[in-house]
């Protein structure tokens, strides 16, 4: 399940409202990253969230949500 959120919010009331909804995984596409090639994840259990190139995003996403459950 995919929760999109599109809100006319700053990214961090964006990523605290995520924290306390309890999401598992939090896939961050910005302007710049896409710019620079990455995008950002964070698992809801990890302090820093970490740049992944966005050619290796699936895979990485695929084993985030795999060490989550």
């Amino acid at each position: 399940e995919v929760l999109l959120d599109d809100r006319k919010e700053r990214a961090g009331a964006k990523f605290k409202d995520a924290d306390l909804q309890g999401i598992p995984l939090r896939v961050a596409v910005g302007a710049r990253g896409v710019k620079e090639g990455v995008i950002e994840l964070k698992g809801r259990r990890e302090a820093a969230a970490r740049q992944v190139p966005i050619d290796d995003a699936l895979e990485a996403i695929m084993a985030a949500l795999e060490e989550s459950r």
